[in-house]
């Protein structure tokens, strides 16, 4: 079975998953807030899963069980490690017994800590690959960053070589055949490496302070706190609600005294350094719809938007 792991905190020390890596690559802002739930129970209210991602990790745990029972079938020196007991215990005799397949191994080094869905032995060369079961059809950016942190822990916890490659087993085509697609570990381990740099320092420097979280970006998938991220974008009435503004337009903006919406559509400024006066009339204009549906919805939440007709 899929074990979903994700930052908790023993003893008053913070353990990091892979997973924690990939969210906080999707959305700063959904990384803090998760730490400031952890540290906080029950002051924050995250969404609920949609149904959408329950039926998602419920596909996806069938998927892992078929790939496991393939696996039964071809190889007899498979592994099966259990949470009870000394998982780490089992999972360093496992390998140095050179079991060809490890399910489930816990792998844990430093700050970080996960369970890796398949390890598996190249025999040719005599060194242990991470696998990982994926019901997507092609591989995602972010899958490279998860088996690149369990390579990494793979080998720190158990002084084998760090992994060459590391590899996915996709979900079934048409015809029921899973395809797998592997990768070798050093096209990613520096960016990998990068990311958790820069996750672990927002880490050491968080202090709680709302008004210091990371600026929610309004199209990242920000999780179980996608409806906190659209309040903090609405109660700053922040520039990024302007639509079809870029971050390079918001910076300038920023820099010329014009950081919300309310701002913007108010201006009587006609030029801004490095901005086409074309780009801000279009912005401006832009905003000012926005604000005055906006106020029409104030009076009457089913008023139509203002809008123009261009020619």
């Amino acid at each position: 079975m899929t074990i979903i792991h994700k930052m908790r905190k023993i003893c008053g020390t913070f353990i990091y998953s892979p997973r924690d890596l990939v969210r906080y690559l999707e959305s700063p802002f959904s990384s803090w807030m998760g730490r400031y739930h952890l540290e906080h129970p029950g002051s924050l209210v995250p969404d609920e899963l949609s149904e959408d991602a329950e039926l998602i990790i419920k596909t996806g745990e069938v998927h892992e069980q078929s790939i496991l029972e393939r696996f039964r079938g071809t190889y007899s020196d498979l592994r099966e490690i259990s949470r009870d007991g000394d998982s780490v215990a089992d999972v360093r005799e496992a390998i140095q017994r050179r079991y060809a397949i490890i399910y489930q191994a816990k792998l844990e080094a430093g700050e970080f800590a996960g369970y890796a869905d398949f390890v598996i032995l190249d025999e040719s060369a005599d060194r242990y690959q991470i696998w990982d079961a994926k019901l997507a059809r092609s591989p995602k950016p972010y899958y490279a960053i998860q088996l690149c942190c369990y390579s990494e822990l793979f080998a720190e916890m158990t002084g084998e070589p760090m992994p060459e490659k590391f590899g996915l087993i996709l979900g079934a085509d048409a015809n029921g055949i899973s395809e797998r697609v592997e990768f070798r570990t050093e096209d990613f381990i520096h960016y990998y490496r990068n990311l958790k740099k820069c996750f672990l320092e927002m880490q050491a420097a968080f202090d709680g302070n709302f008004d210091r979280r990371p600026i929610p970006d309004p199209r990242a998938d920000h999780g179980r706190w996608q409806t906190h991220a659209d309040r903090y974008l609405d109660e700053k009435d922040h520039l990024v609600r302007v639509a079809g503004i870029s971050a390079g337009q918001i910076k300038k903006l920023d820099e010329a005294g014009i950081g919300t919406l309310t701002a913007l559509a108010e201006t009587g400024v006609s030029s801004i350094v490095k901005m086409p006066s074309t780009t801000l009339g279009k912005l401006v204009h832009q905003a000012r719809l926005q604000k005055e549906t906006r106020e029409l919805r104030q009076a009457d939440k089913n008023a139509t938007a203002r809008f123009d007709i261009l020619p």
